[in-house]
């Protein structure tokens, strides 16, 4: 019977020359064990090859592209006050979201050069005076609405109008922002203006959102907190703890935005009291981002793989602003060279920010517009302080530690943030300061009561703070007198003429070589008069899960420029033809 069968298979072959595929189930039966395993073999190596090929040819002619999805969760150390463009300027929180959630007629890009955004083109007048801006008419608020002219004139009339007490009122004061048509604006200013287009990078406000509060109630409407713009996020939640605190903001991308779409379609800002409680979160995955977190902790994240570190440095300056309308012996120029001379910088450098800082002389930082490397040092000199405050007269009496002149004690109070950093640095210098006899007394506030509490009342006699430079890199808030008082910044509440026609000087010229020499003889005016004591610029160290893919963070002017660099990144990915 076998021999039957496979006679009637082999005359099919031989008429056939090439077998139907219904014959094929014979051919085991005839096929040795040696030759059905070669075969197998065979049919499996021709499977692998064609597989090869195939992926070979789709690897060779697709990309891998970045596309839309995924979630970046950052933890930021403090809490939201206003998530409102006019406010936001003395709040890392709030600047955080402000970025993410409007947008201004200007932006600094990742090169860190001033370019439109909400504008399409402008024009200068030859004077220099008149700005006139042509608006992109494709631009929608994140709840729908068309954004136009009038939104530009309402939120510069806002900033401008005295009872919104923004702190941004000084650099718009004699700015005349008129409407010329439905997507036209036009600015006149009494003076030519350097850094105007710098300024042009404030959020706008939606007009018919905000033109219904009230100004007394400007600090309790509900768009502080449910913020509605036309950035590339839009508000979608926030959590609340217990007490009713927020604890963190989510933001997606909005469907509407005008310009290329972010890939990373959420966004999750966590709040933290203080950086052990945002390290741990760090650690444990429950967020993908944190910056300024302390060296030793950095040190164990870094061992695990996972975090990708950046350092940058910051157009911020860490100082002791020296209040003498709160504590009259620092009306002495003398006693406030003595306190510059009796700090070890070095030491708080080496062990309150574990090296992560450098030290400064004054307000303009190195490699910024202005800065003077042969600008006068005050080393660290305890016998030279010793010196200084025995010729004022402030001396030892009866074995007591610290120093007396008459009746008067040589007491101060240092005020300083809940922060690991600066309680670190605060008490080394009033340690520094107890060894030259004068007796100091620490008073640490949260960061969230700060300025409701001490910066805007001005109650403090020394304040250990940090001072950031706006995008247009413009010392003018923290040190023309006319900023002395709240909502201005210049916490040491400096008056000085001279110095003064300085700053006003650098800001009207757009020549940037005398804006610099205006800013030269700015700083050496301000350490001859020693209203403050310049400590450390701090280096801005940013780590990020490696997930997050894209990102090459090369410079920032303030640490919300952060966003801008993650906007460019992605976390979902896809192949496309090339």
């Amino acid at each position: 019977m076998a021999n039957i069968e496979k006679k009637i298979i082999l005359n099919l072959f031989k008429k056939r020359q090439i077998p139907h595929l219904s014959q094929f189930r014979y051919i085991f039966r005839f096929l040795t064990k040696k030759e059905r395993n070669t075969l197998l073999v065979f049919l499996g190596l021709t499977l692998i090859s064609f597989i090869g090929l195939f992926t070979l040819i789709y690897l060779h002619s697709t990309k891998i592209t970045p596309t839309q999805g995924g979630e970046y969760i950052e933890g930021v150390v403090g809490y939201t006050r206003f998530i409102n463009p006019l406010y936001s300027q003395s709040n890392e929180v709030d600047r955080d979201l402000v970025s993410l959630i409007y947008s201004g007629l200007t932006k600094r890009n990742t090169r860190g050069n001033i370019v439109l955004d909400l504008a399409e083109k402008y024009t200068l007048s030859d004077d220099e005076k008149t700005y006139t801006f042509e608006l992109k008419e494709n631009v929608l608020w994140h709840d729908g609405k068309k954004m136009a002219a009038d939104d530009i004139i309402f939120t510069i009339n806002a900033i401008q109008e005295k009872n919104y007490n923004s702190p941004l009122r000084s650099s718009w004061e004699k700015v005349e922002a008129q409407k010329i048509d439905d997507y036209t604006v036009q600015f006149k200013l009494q003076k030519p203006y350097g850094n105007f287009l710098t300024l042009l990078t404030v959020g706008i406000l939606p007009k018919h959102i905000w033109e219904k509060v009230p100004v007394a109630n400007i600090n309790l409407a509900e768009a502080n907190n449910k913020p509605i713009g036309s950035g590339p996020y839009r508000f979608e939640s926030f959590v609340k703890d217990k007490v009713g605190a927020i604890k963190s903001y989510q933001l997606e991308i909005s469907k509407d935005y005008y310009e290329k779409k972010p890939n990373i379609k959420r966004i999750i800002l966590k709040f933290y009291p203080d950086y052990a409680s945002a390290t741990q979160a760090l650690d444990s995955h429950q967020i993908d981002g944190l910056a300024f977190i302390p060296a030793e902790a950095r040190m164990q994240l870094k061992l695990k793989g996972r975090l990708e570190q950046y350092d940058v440095g910051l157009p911020q300056y860490n100082t002791l602003f020296l209040n003498e309308k709160q504590n009259a012996i620092l009306k002495s120029k003398a006693l406030r060279k003595a306190l510059v001379l009796a700090i070890d910088r070095n030491k708080i450098i080496r062990e309150a920010l574990d090296g992560d800082g450098i030290i400064i002389e004054g307000p303009i930082l190195p490699g910024y517009p202005g800065f003077d490397e042969k600008i006068s040092r005050n080393f660290y000199d305890k016998e030279a302080a010793l010196r200084a405050l025995i010729e004022e007269g402030w001396v030892l009496k009866d074995g007591n530690r610290y120093r007396t002149k008459g009746s008067q004690q040589l007491k101060i109070t240092l005020t300083t943030i809940e922060k690991g950093q600066n309680v670190k640095a605060a008490g080394i210098i009033k340690d520094n300061w107890a060894e030259i006899g004068v007796e100091v007394e620490l008073k640490i506030v949260s960061t969230a009561n700060i300025y409701e509490d001490v910066i805007n009342k001005r109650s403090y006699e020394v304040l250990l703070f940090g001072a950031m430079y706006g995008s247009d890199l413009d010392p003018y808030q923290y040190w023309h007198s006319s900023q002395a008082q709240y909502p201005g910044l210049n916490l040491a509440m400096y008056s000085n003429r001279k110095a003064d026609v300085l700053l006003e000087d650098a800001r009207q010229t757009l020549d940037k070589i005398v804006r610099q020499e205006k800013y030269k003889e700015f700083q050496e005016l301000l350490i001859e008069d020693f209203p403050a004591i310049f400590l450390w610029q701090p280096r801005y160290t940013y780590m990020i899960d490696k997930k997050i893919k894209g990102i090459q963070i090369s410079e920032i002017i303030t640490p919300s420029d952060r966003f801008q660099y993650i906007m460019e990144g992605y976390v979902k990915m896809k192949r496309t033809l090339r």
